[in-house]
């Protein structure tokens, strides 16, 4: 019995030795369980790349663009030249080609959307017809004479200016008295060297208008616009339909004539954009600037 004890005495101290080699800092009673495993560290959150949009091709650099082929064909004509190959006068020629035909496609569609609106079509705002052109320019012609003769109301007459040894005087007095016994203008005739000449009915000797208004050379006509304004619109001799013509540039500079009888002395300015129309409008959107043209030539036919 005695060795019985003594024996499970030394398994005993065994056992403690290999717990306390084990488990020095746990004591004889413990109770362990396995480590859980440890998690996975969650994978960084994978931002979207941001979406890169491709930059616009420049116009010059897109092949068969207008922009492309004013830019290309210096370069090909001076290399078909500078080194006449058949490949680099076949480019230079196929690029003039290529210009042709995209040049014609335009002109089919615009010749086309001519046909069909009235606004891009020219003959509406003057006829290419000869007896259609004929009737509008009878019509523009007395709307002239009906102008001219408001201008000789509102005006204080024409100033006739001349020198007895000049040789185109005589004529040009002759002209003026002609256009102003046809409107009913008032003519004064002066003289710069105090001499007279045929057809000068009245003449006065100048006293100091020659200086004041810089003339130098004569005849020269000037109309007389009231209280002080003077206008000279010819400087030598001139032709009546010239002097007619110059006569109602300057009442319409003047402001002598009335709007609407200006639009129709006028038949080429029919249909036509003004400057002041061009100051606006410029949009980017098609649809809208064709819009603001029509809104602006609408009415003006």
């Amino acid at each position: 019995m005695r060795y019985v004890l003594t024996a499970f005495a030394l398994i005993l101290a065994v056992g403690v030795c290999h717990a306390e080699e084990d488990h020095p800092d746990k004591g004889w009673f413990f109770y362990e369980t396995n480590p859980e495993p440890k998690k996975p560290a969650p994978a960084p959150e994978k931002k979207p790349e941001p979406e890169v949009k491709p930059e616009p091709v420049p116009a010059d650099k897109k092949p068969m663009t207008a922009a492309w082929m004013k830019k290309m064909l210096p370069i090909l004509q001076e290399r078909a030249l500078d080194d006449p190959t058949r490949e680099n006068v076949a480019a230079y020629a196929y690029l003039v080609r290529a210009l042709g035909d995209k040049a014609q496609r335009y002109t089919d569609v615009h010749m086309e959307l001519i046909k069909t609106d009235p606004f891009l079509d020219m003959n509406n705002s003057m006829p290419f017809n000869g007896m259609q052109r004929n009737e509008v320019m009878s019509g523009a012609g007395e709307v002239k004479r009906k102008a001219l003769a408001l201008v000789a109301q509102k005006s204080a007459g024409l100033f006739v200016f001349f020198d007895s040894k000049c040789s185109f005087c005589k004529t040009q007095i002759s002209i003026v008295n002609s256009v102003a016994k046809r409107y009913k203008f008032e003519v004064m005739f002066i003289s710069v060297d105090g001499k007279g000449l045929p057809g000068a009915t009245g003449w006065v000797k100048d006293n100091g208008h020659v200086k004041m208004l810089g003339i130098k050379r004569y005849p020269t006509t000037v109309l007389a616009i009231p209280p002080k304004d003077y206008v000279p619109i010819s400087f030598g001799l001139m032709a009546e339909d010239q002097l007619e013509s110059t006569l109602l540039s300057a009442a319409k500079a003047a402001n002598l004539i009335p709007a609407d009888m200006v639009k129709d002395i006028d038949p080429f300015t029919r249909g036509v954009l003004t400057l002041d129309d061009m100051k606006d409008g410029a949009y980017d959107d098609p649809g809208k600037f064709v819009d603001y043209v029509k809104n602006k030539l609408d009415g003006r036919y």
